[in-house]
């Protein structure tokens, strides 16, 4: 799906997921500060994020990252599925 009707955006978001989903599953997936990236720290530290990005985004009314939108959707569930496949 595309994001702003930018495909090469949509790529970058799937190669992005691809990465979160091994990093959560790999025995070495540590953050720089020694923390092991879990499920639940990768859930904190994307509303931490998306946060900031709310934030930010209040200047620019048309930018919606509430949890219905696509975009939040493929960062919340892309990492958990078993297979990492995609099924927003």
């Amino acid at each position: 799906m595309p994001i702003n009707s930018l495909m090469e955006d949509d790529a970058s978001a799937k190669i992005s997921r691809a990465q979160l989903w091994q990093w959560i599953r790999h025995p070495e997936g540590n953050l720089e500060d020694g923390r092991k990236m879990s499920a639940d720290l990768y859930r904190k530290l994307l509303d931490e994020e998306l946060a900031k990005l709310q934030a930010a985004a209040s200047l620019i009314s048309r930018i919606d990252l509430s949890a219905r939108t696509p975009a939040k959707a493929s960062f919340v569930y892309v990492p958990f599925q078993k297979d990492g496949r995609e099924r927003v």
